[in-house]
């Protein structure tokens, strides 16, 4: 039994964040992220049995620590691979020579080698694109995450305070706000400090997408990525937002309210909402582990 989770942000086609976890019987055992617009640590760090290894600067590694348990702590062995000039030096050599020789193709990394990694990161990419099976997914946690009696200012405000608190896990603080959809009153707003207004207007914006498509704000992405439905939000003008953060909150079927977080991005604004309405309600949900904006 495991689990696994995908996170990701696109910047003009570009993947300029991905972090991927895999999850086998309760621990994590696999962590991969990788950032152009944040700063993270630029180290891999490998866990086994008998200890670990550190690999320092994974993008240019020249160096390597394997520490292994003993009976009174570790014992450290460091590896270095130093370049001879720079991490490129090696390479543009290499292609150099190879046209020196009149090859077309390098002996070391021949082009067959290059587009099976090109087809692996494909595959891998698109094994966590939105298809129709995300799609069931966001359904099913809207079919689960009901309340069965009421929702009111006393329900709201458990559910704000326990999206509020589980926020504290994650690297950015968010906004979240509670709306009754009766007469638009607003039951429950809370703000980290480093929000700003502009936080309060991708909310709204969230929610607006949510209603007219009928589901969360992330199922109106999630099936404009599979279907191509829901096009017109992403026009500009039209005041929607299609991505997460927008919750229906429904009782016996009506939507009584919606919840909206904001600040996480990388589709965590949606599984704080989930984690929270979870939590409150004492249940447990599918998590939806593909790609969302």
């Amino acid at each position: 039994a495991g689990r696994k989770r995908f996170c990701m942000r696109c910047f003009r086609d570009v993947d300029a964040y991905v972090k991927g976890e895999i999850e086998l019987e309760g621990r994590i055992e696999g962590v991969l992220e990788c950032a152009f617009d944040r700063k993270k640590p630029r180290k891999a760090v490998i866990y086994g049995e008998k200890g670990h290894i550190v690999i320092e600067d994974l993008h240019r590694p020249q160096l390597m620590r394997v520490c292994l348990v003993q009976d009174e702590g570790y014992t450290e062995t460091v590896t270095e691979c130093p370049y001879e000039v720079d991490d490129f030096h090696g390479e543009i050599h290499h292609f150099t020579e190879c046209l020196r020789k009149g090859l077309t193709e390098s002996p070391v990394m021949p082009h067959k080698a290059s587009v099976r990694c090109a087809l692996i990161l494909d595959e891998l990419r698109e094994g966590f694109r939105p298809n129709e099976a995300s799609l069931n997914v966001l359904q099913e946690q809207e079919e689960l995450l009901v309340y069965p009696e009421k929702f009111g200012a006393e329900e709201a405000l458990e559910l704000g305070n326990s999206i509020a608190r589980l926020s504290g896990e994650y690297e950015r603080g968010i906004s979240v706000k509670i709306v009754r959809e009766q007469d638009g009153m607003t039951l429950f707003s809370f703000a980290r400090d480093d929000k700003a207004p502009r936080n309060e207007g991708f909310m709204d914006r969230k929610r607006k997408a949510a209603l007219a498509c009928g589901h969360s704000s992330l199922y109106a992405f999630a099936a404009h990525e599979v279907r191509g439905a829901f096009a017109g939000f992403f026009e500009e003008g039209s005041g929607c937002l299609a991505s997460g953060g927008a919750f229906p909150i429904r009782v016996k079927g009506e939507w009584t309210a919606t919840v909206m977080v904001s600040g996480l991005h990388e589709g965590l604004d949606h599984e704080l909402v989930v984690r929270g309405l979870s939590e409150v309600l004492k249940k447990e949900v599918p998590a939806y582990i593909w790609y969302a904006e």
